[in-house]
């Protein structure tokens, strides 16, 4: 099970490796050399766009058009999310997700737990 953390905003190079499985049409990250998704931590996952909630498109009735800009910002000067690059240019949505892993029950816990229900 994994736990929503928020949105991030990545560079093209980090969408096009996410979609594709590979970069750009140089193997220089746009001239910077950054490996995408290199800022991303351990025990974290991406899934692309913004969740329904986050999109700020939606009418009085809450629905939203079928296509929209929410998950695109053209033009930013802002540091790449998923790979740290301070190159300026288009950046897109991304939701980030800590991987939660649960612990199996003991017995003592299944114990605990059911003196607590009954």
């Amino acid at each position: 099970m994994d736990a929503l953390i928020g949105t991030i905003w990545v560079c093209v190079c980090c969408m096009l490796s996410h979609a594709n499985g590979e970069c750009c049409t140089d193997d220089d990250h746009g001239g910077d050399g950054i490996e995408p998704w290199s800022d991303l931590e351990p025990g974290h996952s991406v899934t692309m766009g913004l969740l329904d909630e986050e999109h700020g498109c939606h009418d009085d009735e809450g629905n939203r058009p079928d296509e929209c800009d929410c998950e695109c910002r053209e033009f930013s000067k802002s540091r790449c999310d998923g790979c740290g690059s301070w190159l300026a240019g288009h950046r897109c949505a991304f939701a980030l997700w800590r991987r939660v892993t649960r612990l199996p029950m003991s017995h003592v816990n299944i114990m605990a737990l059911y003196a607590t229900v009954s």
